[in-house]
């Protein structure tokens, strides 16, 4: 219950991993900030996976999303959300 940084760093986020990480900040409602470095982002679902889940959780305070190899399409679509 005293969790409130959740980091993903050094990896790949795909279309199974992502599911594992939406459900922790669903049920982890004191999470404030997210981080996720240096890691390879495998799809456009993911992107998408990520960006509904950050704009309907209202505890997310900060994203850190630093070093990652993702296109310039891909962080527009992470953007609008």
């Amino acid at each position: 219950t005293s969790v409130t940084e959740l980091t993903v760093k050094k990896t790949t986020i795909n279309a199974q991993n992502i599911k594992f990480i939406v459900k922790i900040m669903q049920e982890k409602d004191r999470i404030s900030t997210l981080r996720i470095e240096e890691t390879k982002i495998e799809s456009d679902l993911v992107i998408e996976s990520l960006g509904e889940m950050i704009s309907q959780n209202k505890s997310i305070q900060r994203l850190a999303f630093l070093g990652n190899r993702v296109s310039a399409e891909r962080m527009i679509t992470l953007h609008e959300f």
